[in-house]
């Protein structure tokens, strides 16, 4: 019984550790110096964990249609916040203001705000980020 016992300890260690090591941070990915503003339209939400994506198509310069992708919080600590999935419909116009990518990924940003074509404004993640 003990044996099993430790043996279970060991292989809950080794997936908590595998989880954890998988995981990012903020400054991994993304440029708190590099903000961007994308004015588009929502053509997708992903709702999963560990971050929930929201996908915008915008037209750049010269009338190219560019696919956006969003990183946010994990949909639990948006739930916290009051933000649910309902409130990025597709096809709903919207201006995201946040961060680029480090890795000069041109179409990638992690979200700090969203404005609606009617002027509310929704903070996802925090000023200072």
């Amino acid at each position: 019984m003990f044996r099993r016992c430790i043996l279970m300890m060991i292989i809950g260690a080794v997936l908590l550790a595998a989880t954890a090591w998988g995981h990012h941070s903020f400054a991994a990915e993304f440029d708190a110096k590099k903000t961007v503003s994308i004015a588009g339209v929502i053509t997708k939400l992903d709702w999963i964990n560990p971050h929930a994506y929201i996908y915008l198509d915008m037209k750049d310069a010269n009338g190219v249609l560019v696919h956006w992708a969003f990183q946010t919080i994990p949909p639990m600590m948006m739930r916290a916040r009051g933000i649910n999935r309902d409130m990025f419909p597709v096809g709903q116009t919207v201006t995201i203001s946040g961060f680029g990518a480090k890795d000069g990924t041109q179409s990638l940003g992690w979200i700090k705000k969203i404005q609606y074509a009617d002027g509310r404004v929704l903070q996802v993640t925090a000023e200072e980020q």
